[in-house]
């Protein structure tokens, strides 16, 4: 009898290995999420190798009992997605999608209330290149939400995924490689919502892999609980008179939230190597001290730096993977530069911000905090 339990017990194991294999084979980018601005739902996006039907289940707990659905491939290159909708907020949720005989599964949480006055998120970006470096930044990325789940929220990333966005087997090689455990794990349990950086080419790729709501080009908006957060496109027209600059202001013109954060790939000072952009200093600036914009996100720059301009913080954030560049601290407002690879941690509570940028092992390079005396609305 024990024999024959040990003999049950290694074929259970055997199936469920080559159920793995199967999955692994059918699947050339594993599920991964994005947040497309609706509070009530979160987004859910896979690539096969071939042509196939999936299903996707989910639920608040692993009985996945809430819903489920068919899902069949769009677009022209074996896509799925599926929006999950309905969702309560702040509530975790479980999700899993059957492909082939194999399983993905993971979790998120449902965006918060747009009352609430609490949120944490990540901010990092240019991971292009070296993603064993990336992985080791998405591995501190997901060991940092699973200590706090507060932190498994969002992720704002200034782009330059990968070397050259037009070339689909640099995504997979380079950010969507199934051996790369840690990234793919970060990318199925946290929304990924990033802007688009020159590597990205001409942004065809990008837009099919992350299909945000634009506006037009690569542009965008959208609310998180206490947060608005805008997607700056550089490769369109920005200059005065723009469609883009007009839609920008009237954005942060109209927003009633508290907190306002600008993300976008070419800095409007930074410590070096590329130099400030001058755009972003003319034209985005004024915006921001105008309408309370705390932060603006960029990258471009292989390394961490903050510049402090009329309040305004300025981070370049581009230690995701891509080669460090030295920093130059005699550049202007500069209050910190440090060439390391990285991630910034953002706390909110009501009207204090706290922020951290930490490297993989959990050094923290710099903080601050600000102080909003804004009235919630």
């Amino acid at each position: 009898m024990n024999r024959l339990i040990r003999l049950f017990s290694l074929l259970l194991i055997l199936l469920l290995l080559l159920s793995g294999m199967d999955c692994r084979q059918l699947t050339r980018k594993a599920p991964y999420l994005i947040f497309n601005g609706n509070g009530t739902e979160m987004q859910v996006l896979w690539q096969l190798n071939s042509s196939d039907t999936c299903r996707i289940e989910w639920g608040t707990d692993t009985l996945y009992s809430v819903g489920s659905a068919r899902t069949a491939e769009y677009d022209k290159d074996h896509q799925h997605t599926y929006i999950i909708k309905n969702l309560s907020p702040a509530q975790k949720y479980y999700y899993r999608v059957n492909i082939g005989d194999g399983i993905y599964n993971g979790t998120f949480y449902a965006a918060p209330d747009s009352s609430a006055g609490k949120l944490c998120f990540f901010a990092y970006g240019d991971t292009r290149t070296n993603p064993d470096i990336h992985n080791r930044i998405a591995n501190a990325i997901v060991k940092d939400y699973k200590a706090d789940p507060d932190y498994q929220s969002l992720i704002i990333c200034v782009g330059d995924l990968v070397v050259d966005g037009d070339v689909e087997s640099l995504w997979d090689s380079e950010f969507f490689a199934p051996s790369y455990t840690g990234i793919q794990n970060m990318l199925g349990n946290i929304p990924y919502q990033s802007c688009m950086g020159n590597h990205e080419e001409s942004g065809e790729l990008f837009k099919m892999y992350f299909p945000y709501p634009y506006v037009n080009g690569h542009y965008w908006s959208f609310n998180y609980g206490p947060a608005h957060f805008v997607d700056v496109d550089q490769y369109s027209d920005y200059t005065p008179g723009s469609a883009e600059l007009k839609w920008l202001e009237n954005d942060l013109a109209s927003t009633t939230k508290r907190w306002k954060f600008i993300y976008l790939h070419e800095p409007g000072w930074s410590a070096g190597d590329h130099p400030n952009d001058k755009s972003v200093q003319d034209y985005i600036q004024p915006l921001c001290t105008k309408y309370g914009v705390q932060i603006v996100f960029g990258g471009h720059n292989h390394y961490y730096a903050r510049a402090v301009v009329d309040n305004v913080q300025h981070i370049t954030t581009g230690g995701g993977g891509a080669p460090l560049y030295q920093t130059d601290p005699g550049f202007p407002h500069l209050v910190k530069a440090v060439s390391e690879n990285h991630f910034c941690k953002i706390e909110i509570d009501r009207d204090t911000l706290k922020f951290q940028a930490v490297t993989s092992s959990g050094e923290i390079i710099d903080s601050f905090t600000i102080v909003n005396p804004l009235p919630d609305n």
